[in-house]
């Protein structure tokens, strides 16, 4: 028996008007039974609106054409309100997304990447692994999600969330579960770190480049602690530092930052290696010098304090992660590898100067006896 239209589409609504945890399956069941083409062709992005419009979502969030605005101030009811419909809602779109058309599923899932930044959803744990799922579900498809379909995803993204808390929110719940996910994460990072689009197009080859992200941070003023202050920290923004950091960690770790010194003929080229492990010791002394700057008043600046934490895991990161060998101890008399030859002549000289003190000594006391 085939349902009307009108049926269907009252099934979609009732999703998540049902008091009934038994009768919200059987409805997403029976909808999930409807063929590709009826789906494809009935449920539009309007219909999709309407199901969050119901569940008390603003028109400023289902608008994806617009910036999203921070809200820092969540009343008690929205913390602590029934989040089953949304469940609901959630499980629904993950059965139909692959059926949807192209404008519904894309409209659907950037309604859900919003939804990922929505600190005060996201905290409950099975809401969140839902749109996380449904999240990292989509942009692994390659033949619902196209190349180019994703690399406008991620281009409305970077235009749309502006404020570096929300990036980093939404980052932290894109979870890099595959090669082609993990390169979108990377890509966006990228991109929100240096405000800079054009690395939504970078290979993966080219994202990750030591010497001009290090030479980038010590001209970033959102790096320089005492900037702003006149000598005192109160004033700098170590929210946005902190987000900063967090969005610099996730893109280091996103599998693409260590590149590969096997040569044509199958051999590690050591020195291409020495040369990439030194271009990591200078960020990493960049990063410490960073954190170090920063004057740790304890629980009095909460926020200060983990910024610091999170820029010293960032420094652990890239000197125990990054890098290919241990880096080895200082060496405060031998600087280099080609100055060994010049130490080794003082050494045998200070050895000549202790024989020649000692025959001096033995000459003296034969003389006094």
């Amino acid at each position: 028996m085939i349902l009307p239209d009108e049926v269907l589409l009252w099934l979609l609504q009732t999703v998540l008007t049902g008091q009934d945890g038994y009768m919200q399956s059987v409805n997403v069941a029976v909808l999930e039974q409807s063929s590709a083409g009826r789906i494809s062709s009935l449920i539009t992005p309007s219909h999709i609106d309407q199901l969050f419009r119901n569940l008390g979502a603003r028109q400023a969030a289902l608008d994806v054409s617009i910036s999203l605005k921070p809200d820092h101030h969540i009343s008690d009811e929205y913390w602590n309100r029934d989040t089953r419909n949304l469940l609901s809602v959630l499980e629904l779109l993950r059965v139909l997304s692959e059926k949807f058309n192209d404008d519904t599923r894309q409209h659907a899932l950037k309604i859900t990447l919003r939804l990922a930044i929505d600190e005060a959803v996201m905290n409950d744990c099975l809401i969140c692994v839902e749109v996380q799922n449904f999240i990292t579900t989509n942009l692994a498809n390659p033949i619902t999600i196209p190349d180019q379909t994703l690399r406008n995803l991620s281009l409305h993204l970077f235009k749309t969330i502006n404020e570096v808390e929300l990036q980093n929110q939404l980052l932290s719940n894109i979870l890099p579960t595959s090669p082609r996910v993990a390169l979108f994460r990377c890509r966006l990072a990228w991109a929100w770190f240096y405000c800079d689009p054009s690395f939504l197009d970078r290979p993966k080859s080219q994202l990750f480049d030591l010497p001009s992200l290090t030479k980038y941070l010590k001209h970033d003023l959102r790096f320089n602690t005492n900037m702003r202050s006149n000598g005192s920290n109160d004033q700098f923004n170590f929210w946005e530092l902190h987000a900063l950091t967090s969005i610099l960690d996730i893109a280091i770790d996103s599998g693409t930052t260590i590149p590969s010194f096997v040569n044509k003929n199958g051999e590690v080229d050591r020195g291409a290696e020495h040369q990439f492990n030194a271009a990591v010791d200078e960020l990493a002394d960049c990063i410490k010098a960073i954190f170090s700057a920063i004057r740790d008043s304890g629980a009095s600046h909460l926020r200060r304090s983990e910024t610091r934490e999170r820029l010293q895991a960032l420094y652990y990161r890239l000197t125990y992660g990054v890098r290919t060998r241990q880096r080895p101890p200082k060496q405060w008399f031998v600087k280099t590898e080609g100055e060994k030859g010049e130490a080794d002549k003082h050494q045998k000289k200070i050895h000549e100067y202790g024989v020649v003190q000692d025959a001096g000594n033995g000459a003296l006391g034969a003389l006094q006896h």
